[in-house]
C-alpha cells in the first residue's frame, strides 16, 4: 500500500469521525430542546384543565429524557386529576 493510498484512508477516517462526533451534541440539544417544549405546553395545558392532552405531552417529555422527575410527578397528579390511580402506580 502506498504512502499517498495510507494518507487518504487516515483522512476519510477523521473526517467520517470528526461527523459523527458533531452530530451526537446537536441530536442530544435537539432532544432536550423537544422535552423542554413538551413539559412547557404540558404545564400549559393543565392551566386549562385539558389533562389528556397533558398526559400525552408528559409522555413524550419522559419518552425524551426517562429520567425527568418533575415531568413524572406531573403525570401522576394528572392522573390523580383524572381519577386514574392505576395509572398513577402502574
Amino acid at each position: 500500500m502506498s504512502a499517498n493510498t495510507v494518507i487518504k484512508r487516515v483522512a476519510a477516517a477523521f473526517v467520517g469521525a470528526m461527523i459523527l462526533s458533531a452530530s451526537v451534541p446537536v441530536s442530544a440539544v435537539v432532544q432536550e430542546d423537544a422535552r423542554a417544549d413538551y413539559y412547557q405546553r404540558a404545564l400549559e395545558l393543565i392551566d386549562k384543565k385539558d389533562y389528556s392532552g397533558t398526559v400525552i405531552l408528559l409522555k413524550n417529555t419522559l419518552q425524551a429524557d426517562g429520567r425527568d422527575l418533575n415531568a413524572r410527578v406531573e403525570l401522576a397528579n394528572t392522573n390523580l386529576k383524572m381519577e386514574d390511580g392505576v395509572s398513577v402506580i402502574g
